[in-house]
């Protein structure tokens, strides 16, 4: 061992003469800590379906939309406020039309409030370079989605609530929209006061779902099968409609063909056998060079006449 290591081992072992004690070690926190954006490497998404897909819909067609939130609070209340952290909507066919992570902005007098790991929503899936959509958007896309048709939601009171940026606009939205609540709807499978989704899986579908974290896809697809069980929606009948009106707008769009064929100006068509003898016709005649054998000669002989 050099000097300086010995030095470094005698200050090591020296006892703090302020206080009479060793040096305490460092305290480490029981609870995680948020880190600074820039020292969180990327990772990725964990939303499987980061842009809309509104092609998906039918118009009219119920859609399924759960979704798990991040909480606020605002400075001096009591109580804690809650807006989109991860959200999922289905068709009545089970397909994913969006699934996204909501990135709120700091907003001033508002503080963010701690996330629960088991809800799906962690700090790193609120990152823009993690795949997070700016929360703004998710609303606007939302709204536009789930206007002027039925919408089937585990907690509807809850749920109407959780717009944070949009509020102007939904109350216009959910006026012109139906919005179905599983609770309500299925109230008397209730014995408890605890009729969550995974309640109402065990009891309809018989399946247990949530084992490890919450999904709001898993969540939407269970609440999907279980509105099954008591509503009705023929998907296939909404198609046929459709593509037959798609046929009725092509075909008034687009009459017969044949009435926009132009007439043949041909002379030696089917429908005119006798050919234009005139002066003017002969020699245009003669400029064109693929004519067949049979109407060469029939040149000639005009242009000897």
């Amino acid at each position: 061992m050099d000097a300086r290591s010995r030095a470094q081992a005698r200050v090591a072992r020296t006892v703090d003469t302020t206080m009479g004690t060793q040096p305490e070690a460092p305290i480490t926190p029981t609870t995680p800590v948020r880190t600074n954006t820039q020292d969180v490497p990327p990772r990725p998404c964990r939303a499987t379906q980061t842009y809309s897909l509104y092609h998906l819909l039918f118009p009219g067609e119920p859609c399924f939309l759960d979704f798990d939130s991040q909480k606020y609070k605002p400075i001096g209340e009591p109580k804690e406020i809650h807006c989109i952290g991860r959200i999922a909507i289905l068709n009545s066919k089970g397909e994913v039309v969006l699934e996204f992570y909501a990135a709120c902005p700091r907003v001033g007098g508002v503080k963010k409030c701690r996330l629960r790991a088991e809800f799906s929503v962690e700090w790193e899936d609120l990152l823009y370079q993690n795949g997070a959509v700016y929360a703004r958007k998710v609303e606007s896309w939302v709204a536009e989605i789930v206007k002027d048709r039925p919408v089937v939601m585990g907690g509807g009171k809850h749920d109407l609530t959780a717009f944070f940026f949009e509020k102007k606009i939904w109350a216009t939205i959910w006026a012109s929209s139906t919005s179905i609540d599983t609770q309500v709807a299925f109230s008397d499978y209730q014995k408890d006061g605890t009729l969550g989704m995974s309640t109402l899986a065990l009891l309809i579908l018989g399946e247990t779902i949530q084992t490890v974290e919450h999904s709001p896809v898993e969540d939407a697809d269970a609440m999907r099968r279980v509105w099954y069980s008591r509503f009705s929606y023929d998907r296939d009948a909404e198609q046929a409609k459709l593509d037959a009106q798609r046929v009725r707008e092509t075909t008034t769009a687009r009459p017969n063909a044949q009435a926009f064929t132009k007439p043949s100006t041909n002379p030696y068509t089917k429908t005119n056998m006798r050919p234009n003898t005139s002066k003017t016709n002969g020699r245009n005649m003669q400029k064109v060079g693929n004519l067949t054998g049979s109407a060469k000669a029939k040149a000639r002989r005009q242009k000897a006449a």
